[in-house]
Formats: C-alpha cells, structure tokens, sequence
C-alpha cells in the first residue's frame, strides 16, 4: 500500500493477536472433557436399558433389576431336585461304607478333595450296587463320577484300593481295565456311624446353587453331635431325632450347573 502524497509504500504494523490465558484454556478442555464423559455415560446407559431392534426402529426398556431377580431361584426345603442331589452323595445301600462325613467335617471341602475311593463309592452306589454286574469298565465308571463331581475331576482307579475290611463290590483289575465284583462281599460291618442332616433351603443364582444343612455326628454308642469333633451331645438313640437336628451344625453346599445337571463344587462349616 502506497501513500498517495508521497508516493511511497506505506509500513503496515500489524497488531498483534491477544493472547489466550491458561485459565481460558483450561475452560475450554474442561468443557470438551466433560463433554466426552457425558456422551459416554448416555451412551451405557442406553445400552443397559433400553434394547434396540435395528430391524423394527424400536427401542424396549429392560430393567435390570428384573432380570437380576430373574435369574435366581428359590428352592423348597424338601424339593426332591435338592433332596435327591444330596442324597446321591451320601447314599449307602445294606452295610456300605457311606457317611456325609466326607462332605460335611470340620474344614471346607472341594470336589478335587474327594478321595478317588469315595468318588467310586459315589458311581457304585447310585449306578453299579444292584446291577449285579460281573463288571464295569473304566470309562463307565468315569462317565457316572462326572454326573456328580464334574468334568474337571480326575479319577484314577488304581487309587481305589481294597482290603478286607472294605465294604466295596467290586475290585479293580488293572490288567483288564476294569472293575470286577467281588463274590461273596455282602454282609461286611462297617466302622461308619450313621449321621442326620436336614436339608433349610436351597438357592440357585445364575447356575450356582448353594444348598443349607443342619448335620448331627453320629457314634458308635447311639449319640448324636452338634459338632464333627463330637464333643457336644444333643440326642441319645434315633428316637425323635429330626426333633434334635435342628440343634446340629451349620453347612454350605456349593453346585454348578454342568451341561444342564448340578455338579458338586465344596461344602463348608458355617461358623458363628
């Protein structure tokens, strides 16, 4: 730019642009922050609550609340779903070898815990014992413990031994692979003693059941126990002995739904 009375260019200063201050800035990126957030928010929420069908435009509120309280389930006491569940565990038919004892003692107890002699125990009694089979293969053996302590346990029948004093049918024969009855093996006195347990309630969420007992110990001498260390009589003989189970131990049974049928996961004492 030129000026018009002396012909000569004029200086242009330019002014200069005003400075943005920190606490401007940090408006701004707070703003933008905040924004962010919300949008995020909204959008969960959204999510959670609201199912959207692309197909129809539609969008349906979900409460989930609703389905929380859907997926769990309350059982009855006597539900023959829970009572029969426990009672495969520790069945015993005649003079077996069978006490919840192995499930119900003073100290928390998981399925990889259960001794494979007891695991076999578990398949005869609810499977094998009055079949009157000369034999069980290996495989038969394993597909029935899966039924009650899941996939993930480990049977290993040469762990399954035998003495005269077993109560067991059958006998395994490695050679062979498999488990073989044992003549003659049916009026054995075994050192068990019978115990009482009733069943409080049973409650399955998501697939987890947790089933409640009372447990009375029973002794040789016709006592019952409050307690696995049997220092605490509450009832002398059977007579009106659910009357007195009351007074028994506290226990938690844990289950998991495997494949559409409840498996065994821990039992435990409930103290205090």
């Amino acid at each position: 730019m030129y000026d018009q009375q002396t012909g000569q260019r004029k200086r242009v200063v330019k002014k200069p642009t005003p400075a943005v201050s920190p606490v401007t800035t940090f408006v701004i990126v707070f703003i933008v922050i905040l924004f962010v957030v919300a949008s995020f928010a909204a959008g969960y929420y959204v999510g959670s609550n609201f199912k959207i069908d692309l197909k129809a435009g539609a969008i349906e509120k979900t409460d989930n609340k609703d389905k929380a309280e859907s997926s769990v389930t309350n059982f009855k006491a006597n539900d023959p779903r829970i009572t029969t569940l426990i009672d495969k565990l520790t069945k015993h038919f005649g003079t077996d070898c069978w006490s919840i004892e192995d499930f119900a003692n003073d100290r928390a107890i998981t399925a990889v815990d259960v001794s494979n002699y007891r695991a076999f125990k578990i398949a005869e009694n609810n499977n094998f014992y009055s079949s009157g089979r000369s034999s069980i293969s290996v495989d038969e053996v394993n597909e029935e413990i899966r039924k009650y302590l899941g996939k993930e346990y480990r049977f290993e029948p040469t762990l399954v031994k035998y003495d005269e004093t077993d109560c067991t049918q059958y006998q395994y024969n490695p050679d062979k692979k498999q488990f073989e009855r044992i003549p003659n093996n049916t009026n054995r006195i075994c050192p068990y003693y019978e115990d009482s347990y009733k069943i409080l309630k049973a409650i399955d969420v998501g697939g987890e059941l947790e089933v409640y007992l009372k447990v009375l110990f029973g002794s040789k001498e016709g006592y019952y126990y409050s307690d696995y260390a049997r220092q605490n009589i509450v009832a002398a003989g059977s007579e009106n002995l659910a009357t007195f189970v009351a007074l028994g131990q506290d226990y938690l049974f844990k289950f998991k739904n495997e494949d559409g049928n409840y498996v065994f996961v821990s039992s435990e004492p409930i103290i205090g």
